[in-house]
């Protein structure tokens, strides 16, 4: 039986003591939230993947220069699934943000990017932008959410949004910024399913992600209680996919969760569910 191999990043360089108040984040919901994000994953697809692995997808520098080296990756066949439970950090930059998610720079972590970089032009931990090619796919509201920043100090709430689908990534950037903000007091999660990670003659990928840690956590926690159904068809289908949809936690303001359950989270507004053609 195909095993799915759940990728695991570091910390963001803050959480790993390089930056102020990580003594705080102790009792914070996010710090769950990779191995709780990929077993709501992971529960839809268990028919097909009865087994499960781990790829501790490191960083240089983590651990000191001296000591016994890393042991060689497991054997992953074209029939297993990766599943990337946490934002992919195409446009992280350590240097610029504290809360960055830092590339191990593997063989196997080009070839993903190469792939989701022929959806997104630009994601990073405030700002999306899809690329012009799939944006030009979209129909009504769809086309409003081709870019797309995030307030993410505030609960991951998108704030400015528009058909900005022209130009250069900076250009686009830059006309997000000048979009007058909205209070929407909701967020975006995205799910992406590749079957062609260009890797060991081929291997899927299955990626869902909010965007910060807490709404990551969330957003995999509504795709297993909403969408399992259609992830199982989507992972059948073998045909790379996008779904984008929006959600909001029902919870008052001055409360934080001890526990998710159904009752907190309601079924997401799909913006985009659509197949693709990555070429």
């Amino acid at each position: 039986m195909a095993t799915a191999w759940q990728i695991s990043y570091s910390a963001s360089p803050a959480d790993l003591g390089r930056g102020a108040g990580s003594a705080h984040l102790l009792d914070s919901l996010h710090m769950l939230r990779d191995g709780n994000s990929f077993n709501f994953l992971y529960s839809c697809v268990t028919e097909r993947y009865s087994d499960c692995g781990l790829i501790l997808n490191l960083p240089p520098g983590v651990f000191a220069e001296e000591g016994p080296p890393f042991a060689k990756s497991s054997l992953i066949t074209n029939e297993d699934l990766l599943i990337l439970a946490t934002r992919p950090p195409l446009e992280d930059d350590d240097e610029m943000d504290l809360r960055s998610i830092s590339r191990s720079g593997s063989d196997l972590e080009v070839a993903i990017f190469t792939k989701l970089s022929k959806i997104f032009d630009y994601c990073n931990r405030k700002q999306v932008l899809l690329s012009e090619t799939l944006s030009r796919t979209f129909k009504g509201d769809a086309m409003n959410y081709a870019a797309v920043q995030f307030n993410v100090k505030n609960n991951a709430f998108y704030s400015r949004y528009g058909c900005v689908t022209e130009g250069t990534i900076h250009s686009r950037l830059t006309k997000l910024e000048q979009i007058k903000p909205k209070r929407v007091n909701k967020t975006l999660g995205y799910l992406i399913y590749i079957p062609d990670i260009p890797f060991n003659d081929g291997i899927s990928l299955l990626t869902s992600f909010g965007m910060n840690g807490t709404s990551n956590l969330l957003w995999n926690f509504i795709v297993k209680t909403y969408l399992c159904d259609d992830v199982r068809k989507i992972v059948a289908g073998n045909q790379s996919h996008v779904i984008v949809g929006e959600f909001s936690m029902n919870l008052l303001d001055d409360q934080r969760p001890s526990y998710l359950s159904a009752d907190l989270v309601s079924p997401p507004r799909k913006i985009i569910d659509i197949n693709i053609e990555l070429r």
